[in-house]
């Protein structure tokens, strides 16, 4: 199994075979999946200090900024990074239909947008986690919209208002769908790796070279 381990990641690592023509672009991938992992870190370390009950979660957002060592830097980052993120996602997502990847791999594209659903659905529920007047009306607002469904809004707000269960629910969901996403980030790579990644040129060709160290390299100097 280790040997097994091993060999895995050396084909997908450093064997794998890319087009030799791809060009910046094809870097936004890599950034976009450094972007999660970072969002990933600092939402772990705001939510161990973050009280999802909603007498106490606009001060405990206050608390991070004001008492905890750095909190400030953490909630900055998790905060601008969510921006970060969904740039990456457009350039990324706007490469694949300029250069018409999307063709070469449904797969591998229909597994990025159900990504890109899951990044909006969780970036709203961090939107009113810090529950002030904009985050109230904005989850007011768009829970709304689900109104034209019957018990919907009671369904996911537990109550006919955005309330404290509405924060838990959201606090929840907030939390575990990243991790579903890097399910996701896993199975899109899968795809990729499967079919291969598409180049400038628009065709199949044999001039290739490997992961390691050339994209890497590439890559890195990107970040």
């Amino acid at each position: 199994l280790t040997l097994n381990f091993v060999m895995l990641l050396k084909s997908h690592l450093e064997s794998y075979p890319c087009p030799a023509e791809i060009n910046f672009f094809w870097n936004f991938g890599f950034l976009l999946g450094i972007s999660i992992i970072i969002q990933l870190v600092t939402g772990l370390l705001l939510s161990s200090h973050y009280s999802s009950d909603i007498s106490t979660a606009y001060m405990s957002v206050q608390l991070i900024m004001r008492e905890v060592y750095y909190g400030w830097a953490l909630r900055y980052i998790h905060a601008n990074g969510a921006s970060f993120v969904f740039f990456f996602v457009f350039a990324h997502m706007a490469r694949s239909i300029f250069y018409q990847s999307y063709a070469v791999s449904p797969n591998t594209w229909l597994s990025g947008v159900l990504m890109l659903i899951m990044l909006m659905a969780t970036a709203f529920m961090g939107y009113v986690l810090p529950f002030g007047q904009m985050s109230f009306w904005g989850a007011t607002v768009i829970l709304n919209l689900l109104s034209c469904f019957p018990c919907m809004v009671e369904w996911l707000c537990g109550g006919y208002t955005v309330g404290s269960p509405t924060l838990q629910r959201f606090f929840v969901f907030h939390f575990v769908l990243p991790f579903i996403i890097c399910g996701f980030a896993v199975l899109h790579i899968f795809y990729l790796h499967s079919n291969g990644s598409n180049n400038p040129l628009g065709i199949q060709t044999n001039n290739k070279i490997p992961f390691f160290p050339y994209v890497v390299i590439k890559d890195f100097f990107g970040l």
